[in-house]
């Protein structure tokens, strides 16, 4: 058995709604730079589409080399948004405008009450398992976690301990 990470056990501690996944295709694929410009403004449209500012956006993405091929790609959990935007309808509307500009997404909408462990893949490696090894050396190594603001913010509420919100650096 493995031990919790502070990392599994504070994204635990958040109601997700949605779990993705965004790859690129050969065209559109660039730089890690381009890559994030990308997403991040994918989930600023989303958070236009909603009305909800970015910043207050709780989302953490995973960037990660394929198994196969080394091609990147990332996964990103996303909460935050209103009861109205959180459906599988839109999850599927979401995939396929990321679809049409840059390569493949599957946006899905998580239930809570479907039971689904949605941050389990982006915490790939701390299972049990004949990979385990393997996805460590993986998960310690090359991919790497990124975390909105609001999500630190979330965190740390759910932690029960004072936000204090990072300073810019130069």
């Amino acid at each position: 058995m493995t031990s919790e990470t502070a990392t599994e056990f504070q994204l635990k501690s958040v109601g997700w709604q949605y779990f993705a996944t965004f790859t690129w295709k050969n065209s559109t694929l660039g730089s890690m730079a381009s890559r994030e410009s990308n997403l991040w403004h994918f989930f600023r449209k989303i958070a236009e589409e909603t009305q909800v500012k970015l910043i207050r956006l709780p989302i953490v993405v995973r960037w990660e080399r394929g198994e196969l091929g080394e091609r990147p790609h990332a996964h990103a959990l996303l909460t935050g948004l209103p009861q109205s935007a959180c459906n599988i309808g839109q999850g599927f509307t979401w995939g396929a405008e990321w679809n049409s500009q840059h390569g493949f997404a599957q946006v899905k909408y998580v239930a809570e009450n479907r039971g689904q462990n949605p941050f389990a893949y982006l915490l790939k490696g701390r299972e049990e398992g004949n990979g385990l090894r393997y996805e460590m050396r993986k998960f310690d190594g090359a991919d790497r976690i990124t975390v909105s603001t609001a999500a630190h913010a979330l965190f740390c509420k759910a932690a029960g301990v004072p936000y204090f919100p990072q300073l810019r650096t130069a």
